[in-house]
């Protein structure tokens, strides 16, 4: 039964679109990772680097929701897994922390519980990543 559905699968193009999809999700989520890397974000450290850059951080938030929202639509065809719903989680917490950088009122009582939030729903999509294959 399991060949039969593989076979359907490869002939209606689901699989196909299935790792298209993978395969630009997880290269999304390196560059996230690649973000969160470049300022010190990932560690759980400070946002002092992330403050003192942040007209450059402000355009890399941008583009990573830009192209974290043109990803939702295709997250939903990933089978064996619930990617969508991590991934709209993600990109809300890259647009919220775009949001708390950039309102000086907010960076000293908002931005840390903002970061700390995009790491938790970076690694939950990270992990659920991980586990699905390409089919």
């Amino acid at each position: 039964m399991k060949i039969i559905a593989g076979l359907w699968d490869s002939l209606t193009g689901r699989s196909a679109y299935h790792n298209w999809a993978l395969r630009h999700i997880n290269d999304w989520a390196e560059t996230v990772s690649k973000f969160l890397d470049e300022y010190g974000l990932d560690s759980g450290s400070g946002a002092d680097f992330l403050i003192e850059n942040s007209t450059r951080a402000n355009v890399d938030l941008i583009s990573m929701a830009y192209k974290g929202n043109a990803l939702i639509k295709p997250a939903d065809k990933i089978k064996g897994g619930q990617v969508l719903p991590l991934l709209v989680k993600a990109v809300d917490e890259l647009e919220n922390t775009r949001r708390a950088l950039m309102n000086p009122s907010l960076r000293a009582t908002v931005l840390p519980q903002v970061l700390s939030r995009l790491r938790e729903s970076f690694q939950k999509l990270r992990e659920k990543l991980a586990a699905i294959e390409s089919i």
